[in-house]
């Protein structure tokens, strides 16, 4: 339990994205902060969340998708 615990915390993870990433820009992990995805996500890409089938598949697993600002 203790050794999933460390290869879950926000650095490990990170360092296992900057791996496997090879220099993308793409990225799951970014500031680690609470919230931290409203200073990367565009309107764009927040939109993609928006559609019926994901908002639906969110929901069967307790998550409510904010609706578009």
């Amino acid at each position: 339990m203790v050794a999933a615990t460390g290869r879950s915390s926000y650095e490990a993870m990170r360092q296992r994205e900057d791996a496997v990433a090879r220099g993308s820009e793409a990225r799951i992990m970014h500031s680690g902060k609470v919230s931290g995805w409203r200073e990367w996500m565009t309107p764009e890409l927040a939109s993609l969340f928006h559609r019926p089938d994901l908002t639906a598949t969110a929901a069967i697993f307790g998550y409510e998708v904010a609706p578009n600002r």
